[in-house]
């Protein structure tokens, strides 16, 4: 019997769920297939995108990613992509959800980061609960798939409104949500990874109060996903293999992360202006997790339309042309 890639993923033998210790590589030796890719240089892009560079897990899993650009800006980064600047994609799958959604020619192919790096903080003085937030300042992205999920998660779970029951205070940059909070602006902000710990390093009174990967865990039993690849339908075209490519590559580069994660934030930390040990201290705390999902497999698929429909009940329904294949 012949299988397709995609029957051979869903048979759980391809590459799969991974918190991957001594995965192998997917092609040791041929020819690599080129993948043109831009990169962020803020956030936990950097531990990513500096990781590759350092091991290049990419030639050992028949790519040679071209990394072409770093962007400051997260909406100039977007919008390149949707224009097909380059081929490969990092980011929030939910928002290559909404490309998707609007005919944008990309596929998911993996995720690696999971949602308890998306936090709620306050100072000491401030509120100790998320139902004290109730008639205070939280400082965000209001248009951020962070702030949405963190949204949908709150009214689910505690049946409160950001934006009703609590003052939002809308601002352009995670590390601005933490410049709120301390300088006493807000009484509360959600930010993420490496910003939190960034700003709890600075000012060690403050503290979260609200982790969106926990508590989506102890609402669902599911792992949250969060940051991923997404590559282009030129590419998949190129090389009908290249999603397993990808996927093997960033699940091996988590392997490699994990295996050592001191080393991984030493590499990182200078382009974060951090010291490692922030960084060591946030994934100590389960704030900044790597784990590897595959979107050639039902694990890793049923993962992100299982999140989907807890956070959008009325948009649930995700069509497999989102998953790469």
């Amino acid at each position: 019997m012949t299988l397709t890639r995609r029957q051979f993923a869903g048979t759980g033998l391809a590459l799969a769920a991974t918190p991957f210790l001594g995965s192998r590589p997917l092609l040791a030796q041929g020819n690599r297939t080129k993948l043109t890719y831009a990169t962020l240089k803020t956030g936990v892009s950097v531990i990513i995108n500096e990781n590759l560079k350092a091991k290049r897990p990419d030639l050992d899993n028949g790519l040679e990613i071209d990394i072409t650009n770093e962007y400051t800006s997260v909406s100039s980064y977007y919008s390149d992509f949707i224009s097909g600047t380059f081929e490969l994609g990092i980011g929030a799958w939910d928002t290559y959800l909404r490309m998707h959604r609007k005919s944008v020619p990309a596929k998911m192919a993996t995720t690696f980061t999971t949602g308890d790096m998306i936090n709620i903080v306050s100072r000491q003085d401030g509120p100790s609960s998320v139902e004290g937030l109730h008639g205070k300042s939280l400082s965000g992205i209001a248009a951020s798939g962070a702030f949405n999920m963190c949204k949908s998660a709150i009214a689910n779970i505690y049946g409160m409104k950001l934006g009703k029951d609590v003052v939002v205070q809308n601002v352009p940059s995670p590390a601005q949500a933490m410049t709120l909070l301390m300088a006493q602006n807000v009484d509360a902000a959600l930010s993420w990874e490496p910003n939190v710990s960034a700003a709890m390093a600075k000012i060690d009174t403050m503290r979260p109060i609200f982790n969106l990967g926990d508590e989506y865990h102890a609402a669902t039993g599911k792992v949250l996903p969060y940051f991923g690849c997404a590559v282009r339908d030129e590419a998949i075209e190129r090389d009908g293999d290249i999603a397993g490519k990808v996927h093997a590559t960033f699940a091996q580069l988590m392997d490699q992360i994990n295996a050592d994660p001191m080393e991984a934030f030493t590499i990182a930390a200078p382009h974060l202006n951090l010291d490692p040990e922030v960084l060591m201290g946030a994934h100590e705390a389960g704030r900044l997790k790597f784990e590897s999902y595959s979107m050639l497999a039902d694990t890793g698929r049923d993962l992100i339309r299982q999140a989907q429909a807890f956070i959008d009940k009325d948009g649930a329904e995700i069509q497999d042309g989102f998953f790469a294949s």
